[in-house]
């Protein structure tokens, strides 16, 4: 590929990361709020400049833009929607600044890094005189980090598209995850426990987003002038009403909660030493990421471990409210998950909010050899498919799976401060996917 397209590529994607497209609030033409309606159209004017014929908007839920001819269609499945930012950053998240061979801003590697990726190596395939065999269809959603509650899959956004009259691809790859080929991905469900609050707090707040371990909590409890102290990532900070506990942690995505350090938890436990009684109660059921306080710590062959992450919590009239985010093996249904969080939380009520189906295709399948043996050819490895906790669009397609485009040695900043793509990584998952697309679609 030439050195020009690479040069461009790293042009587009710091302009793209410019474009704050958290979620917010709806405006006409703008159900996802404004900057997400930004996103959508900057990436799809982008994507027609490089030689897709055509391109619509879904009522500004999901776009896509087509390339070729036929009824067969290859679709790719992205979004332009990030989550937010968060605390804890060095650098501007929403400036795109290219620092020692690293660009920085929210959504360099989830997921407008790799949708440019893939944009650009269509753009490489057609200057070298490819032409497609088939249609190719690169779909934008809006929602993708957000979700809803929708009929037939689990974003709104997908909804959308599927009730405009639009067929979604037979057969598709998602750029939204880790090479070298996805394979499987956990079922995702967030539930909402809740229980009787202790009469000492006054107030619980912690979590921006469910999918990511929260780094910061604050708990107020009443001061009846009692000598709380510091402890390693809770503060205290005495007020003549209130006493403040801060808790500090480390973000992750709640696909590897096991990474991150969860802020919620932490004051949990402190309060759980102070107090003892329902907080004693709750730290048990969910300080283990794994959930074997919650009696469901299962896995399977295929997928690996289910994982807990406490992604959110609240004081609402004297009761807590606290929102998991589960990643639940492929082989087991959510109706079981739930029938066991329910079993061992004795202390009020579990609610499911919102369920994604696991994905699953064999590792003999056509879609998953053709795509690793494009990563192992540009590589130079020996990979085999891997299985994660994390969800994309992927597992709305009849046949689909996650394609990239983290490599297993890159640092991997998705829902973290400081998130980055180094230059190297970006332009090497260019030329995967230019191969995997010239076998695949040309």
């Amino acid at each position: 590929m030439e050195n020009a397209i690479f040069e461009k590529l790293k042009a587009s994607l710091r302009e793209f990361l410019q474009i704050p497209s958290v979620r917010g609030e709806a405006e006409e033409g703008a159900p996802c709020g404004v900057g997400v309606a930004k996103a959508l159209d900057y990436v799809t004017k982008l994507a027609l400049s490089l030689g897709f014929e055509s391109s619509k908007n879904v009522d500004g839920y999901i776009g896509y833009v087509d390339l070729g001819e036929g009824e067969d269609c290859f679709g790719i499945l992205s979004h332009v929607d990030v989550v937010p930012p968060g605390e804890g950053w060095t650098r501007d998240p929403w400036g795109g600044e290219e620092i020692d061979g690293k660009i920085y801003g929210r959504g360099a590697l989830d997921d407008k890094g790799p949708t440019l990726s893939v944009l650009y190596a269509i753009h490489a395939l057609l200057k070298d005189g490819y032409k497609p065999k088939k249609r190719i269809r690169v779909l934008f959603g809006c929602d993708e980090e957000t979700g809803g509650k929708p009929k037939y899959c689990a974003w709104e956004s997908i909804e959308r598209y599927i009730e405009s009259g639009e067929k979604l691809p037979d057969v598709g790859i998602s750029p939204d995850a880790d090479f070298p080929v996805i394979n499987a991905e956990k079922g995702i469900a967030n539930l909402r426990l809740t229980c009787d609050a202790p009469n000492y707090l006054i107030s619980a707040l912690g979590g921006t987003a469910l999918n990511i371990v929260p780094n910061r909590s604050e708990f107020k409890i009443v001061n009846n002038g009692a000598n709380f102290e510091n402890v390693e990532g809770v503060e205290v900070e005495k007020r003549k009403e209130y006493i403040l506990l801060s808790g500090f942690g480390k973000n992750a995505h709640a696909a590897h909660a096991d990474k991150g350090d969860n802020a919620i938890v932490k004051v949990i436990s402190y309060l759980s030493r102070c107090y003892g009684g329902v907080m004693c109660e709750i730290e048990n059921k969910l300080k283990d990421v794994f959930a074997s306080g919650l009696n469901c710590a299962i896995s399977d062959d295929e997928s690996g471990k289910l994982t807990q992450n406490v992604g959110k919590i609240e004081l609402v009239d004297g009761k807590l409210n606290i929102y998991l985010n589960i990643r639940y093996p492929v082989t087991y249904s959510i109706e079981t998950v739930v029938t066991r969080i329910s079993e061992a939380w004795s202390l009020g009520e579990v609610e499911l909010l919102r369920d994604q189906k696991p994905l699953y295709l064999p590792k003999d399948h056509y879609l998953v050899q053709t795509l690793l043996e494009s990563y192992n050819s540009v590589t130079g490895e020996n990979a085999e498919p891997i299985a994660i906790g994390g969800g994309t669009y992927a597992r709305s397609l009849p046949c689909g799976v996650a394609f990239g485009a983290l490599f297993p040695n890159q640092e991997d900043t998705m829902h973290s401060p400081d998130e980055h793509v180094d230059v190297d990584y970006l332009y090497k998952s260019c030329e995967i996917y230019y191969d995997a697309l010239k076998k695949l679609c040309f």
